[in-house]
């Protein structure tokens, strides 16, 4: 505190606003996510970790058991250049208001063969054959399903 009164808060130079901007926040992560995907040379990026997805589109899931949270989890995938993810989700009320609508779509489930036959469909129209992807985790069948996709991917990865 200075003879002045208290000081504003700063964190890495920035003065901490009073309430967050999330649609800056966002953005923000987006801007990071797409700098490491052009650093790997990655054409997207999947995302079925809650905390991961929650990072990447300011979407929140509700808290649930571990064999809950698995069949219902939201889901994100991120083109490279685009400025959002597109999210698949059970739950639409907890994505952001202000999001735009084409980028909310409904859930998917990864964690069964046909919920990863069909994420493996979604997945193909938005890349091309060829596309090298990273995943942040890979269930059994929808590592089945993308190894039989039909494009063909160059690559995919599990991030560490």
């Amino acid at each position: 505190m200075s003879d002045n009164g208290p000081t504003a808060p700063t964190v890495s130079g920035r003065t901490v606003p009073a309430h967050p901007d999330l649609d800056r926040m966002r953005a923000e992560r987006v801007q990071r996510l797409q700098l490491e995907m052009e650093r790997s040379g990655l054409d997207g990026l999947v995302l079925l970790g809650t905390g991961n997805v929650s990072y990447a589109t300011g979407a929140l899931a509700p808290g649930a058991d571990s064999g809950r949270a698995l069949m219902a989890r939201p889901v994100a995938v991120l083109e490279r250049g685009a400025e959002q993810a597109h999210i698949y989700t059970p739950y639409p009320e907890g994505v952001a208001p202000d999001g735009p609508p084409d980028l909310t779509h409904g859930a998917l489930y990864p964690d069964v063969e046909e919920g990863a036959a069909a994420m493996a469909e979604v997945l193909s129209g938005h890349f091309t054959a060829g596309a090298r992807l990273a995943f942040d985790e890979l269930t059994h069948p929808l590592r089945a399903a993308l190894a039989t996709w039909e494009a063909g991917l160059a690559e995919v990865s599990l991030l560490r």
